[in-house]
């Protein structure tokens, strides 16, 4: 079992970084809402689900390192499309209340959950290629083979993080942990973690979270404040989910988010944003 690290966060004034740093660059996608970005370091690619102008419908789009489009319909897809998550060659995403991934022998429609256990909010994929998904009725439910069954209830699930055995839920403005192979209940281990509702969960490099709140990007770490990467412009009140992308030189490190009502994806280098 891995050690949970994080302890109680202070709920002081957030740390406002350089939010004069330029982006790294901006890719439009013109008409549409960019609402989720995720960073598949295995083909050093981003993955971007992009919803139709009506938001009834999108496609998954692919993205360089460099912000420029490779492959604008990766995927497409008759249903909304919300978070994105990658394990052993494949790509996965949620779409309506359905999971799917593609990977050489094309899309696989993984599971179905059932529309009373709440609309899918964020996805992560276990070493057995187990799929778990976070609720916005507060279920953790779990697909495997086709198999769905609902784990856990409690708050609404904004966010989902997976390391090996440990599965970090992020229930709005608490963090939760469970060793997914006890299957031990996260209540025990739930800690504050944002003053408002936290929505997505990405590790950073140095070991903190990345997560966005309202119109911000927030660093979230140990026993501190949160620490404001970026705020969107007023015209722009809610941010996507953000991918945070490795590089060699860990200085050169940087984060991407969707900002839907400006319909474009902006990159900031995040060791810039903490100066």
């Amino acid at each position: 079992m891995i050690v949970f690290l994080f302890a109680a966060l202070f709920f002081t004034a957030p740390v406002i970084a350089n939010q004069d740093a330029p982006s790294l660059w901006t890719l439009e996608f013109k008409g549409e809402h960019p609402v989720a970005v995720f960073f598949d370091a295995a083909s050093s690619s981003l993955f971007v689900s992009v919803r139709s102008a009506g938001g009834a419908s999108g496609h998954i789009a692919k993205v360089s390192q460099a912000g420029k489009l490779e492959n604008a319909d990766f995927a497409t897809s008759g249903e909304p499309l919300g978070a994105l998550r990658a394990f052993d060659g494949r790509i996965f995403w949620i779409a309506g209340n359905q999971v799917f991934s593609k990977g050489r022998d094309g899309v696989r429609n993984e599971g179905s959950v059932a529309a009373e256990l709440g609309d899918l909010c964020d996805i992560a994929v276990d070493r057995k290629g187990v799929v778990y998904v976070g609720t916005s009725a507060g279920y953790l439910v779990r697909i495997r083979g086709g198999v769905v069954s609902a784990e856990q209830k409690g708050q609404p699930v904004t966010g989902l993080f997976l390391y090996q055995d440990t599965l970090q839920l992020l229930r709005g403005t608490q963090l939760q942990s469970i060793t997914v192979s006890a299957r031990t209940d996260p209540q025990a281990s739930s800690i504050p973690f944002c003053a408002k509702e936290c929505r997505g969960l990405e590790r950073t490099g140095t070991g903190k979270w990345l997560t966005v709140s309202g119109a911000q990007a927030l660093e979230v770490g140990n026993g501190g404040s949160p620490r404001i990467l970026y705020s969107a412009p007023a015209s722009s009140p809610a941010l996507g989910r953000p991918a945070y992308v490795y590089q060699m030189n860990s200085d050169d490190d940087f984060f991407v988010v969707p900002i839907p009502g400006e319909s474009v994806i902006r990159a900031f280098r995040v060791n810039a944003a903490r100066k």
